[in-house]
């Protein structure tokens, strides 16, 4: 039995659930003692921890950069140390509209070196921590975030007159489907039985097509993700998206749904255009697509099922869990 100390940007953040979280009872049950701790803010407490993680097996550090000195010192107190990411955090002030400056570009170099195995949600991701690794020992595995299928049940729905178009996300990300308003709209002149449907802590305004908002909540995400037609992923092309988790996708194919996404970062993987979704660039595309899979109700139920066997295959909650602790298994070792 090892004992495993997880050390987490927050424990109600989305990302803190869908990879973290999601491990607990399953090390239990593989008779490891976990312990899950909200990264400190002040001096004090991050002085405390140095001392603290000494005691653990395996400290697990979700995506927090912290600054070379202390990085080096929480090293030195770990036994084992992991490093665990899915999102391009080094190149985190494209997500702040900020100039890259390269500052946590160097943070993310001097991380990955001193940790004893790192776990990237992507390739993408995955290869910037191989171009930064010097331990020759250190392990690198890529494991993307996964479906609880025992919360993505598929519901049969009832019939209704309008084809719906759905996207989940948060205000944050509310710009990634801005960015096809005019797709959008060109796709509802062309067939007026479109309507999207945007499940968001804020309600978007697309002028042009009719949007039925639902304010986001955990309980009610299933049951409405189920009454979608098909799902869209549309992504603004950055260094930053490039690493995105393509997590809207893996959602909506958990319930066979067909999808739309931008061919970026992930999303290339996830969808093989033609069989389970397509991947669309420009407006032309987008347009064309949405109007594709509106216009055949077969063709969107081919293509949900593909992707819904394909999801359950590769993305499943449980070869994530059971591939965790083989690696976790491998660092102790």
């Amino acid at each position: 039995m090892a004992t495993i100390l997880f050390l987490v940007p927050a424990l109600n953040k989305p990302s803190t659930r869908l990879r973290m979280l999601c491990l607990k009872d399953y090390f239990i049950n593989s008779a490891h003692q976990t312990e899950f701790r909200e990264i400190p803010k002040s001096i004090g407490k991050r002085l405390k921890l140095l001392n603290d993680v000494s005691h653990y097996d395996l400290v697990i550090l979700q995506k927090k950069l912290f600054k070379p000195l202390y990085i080096k010192q929480l090293a030195k107190k770990c036994r084992q140390l992991l490093f665990d990411y899915d999102d391009a955090i080094m190149f985190h002030e494209i997500e702040r509209n900020e100039a890259l400056t390269g500052k946590f570009f160097q943070h993310f170099i001097e991380t990955i070196q001193q940790c004893d195995a790192v776990v990237a949600g992507n390739h993408y991701l995955a290869n910037f921590a191989k171009a930064a690794i010097i331990n020759k020992k250190a392990l690198l595995s890529v494991l993307p975030s996964a479906i609880d299928f025992k919360h993505h049940q598929r519901i049969d729905t009832k019939k209704k007159q309008t084809i719906d178009l759905g996207w989940i996300g948060t205000k944050g990300n509310v710009e990634h489907l801005y960015s096809i308003a005019e797709s959008l709209a060109k796709a509802y002149q062309g067939n007026s039985n479109l309507r999207l449907k945007v499940l968001c802590d804020q309600k978007p305004e697309i002028p042009g097509i009719p949007i039925e908002y639902i304010e986001w909540r955990k309980e009610d995400e299933n049951a409405q993700l189920n009454t979608i037609d098909i799902g869209l992923m549309p992504l603004k092309d950055s260094i930053w998206t490039q690493g995105k988790g393509g997590y809207k996708l893996l959602q909506y194919h958990a319930l066979a749904k067909a999808s739309i996404a931008s061919p970026i970062g992930i999303n290339n993987d996830i969808i093989d255009t033609g069989d389970n979704g397509i991947l669309a660039r420009s407006t032309e595309q987008w347009t064309d697509a949405i109007l594709t899979l509106a216009a055949s109700e077969e063709k969107r139920k081919l293509m949900g099922e593909n992707a819904y066997q394909q999801v359950k295959l590769n993305f499943s909650l449980e070869k994530y869990q059971q591939d965790y602790l083989k690696l976790v298994g491998q660092v102790l070792q």
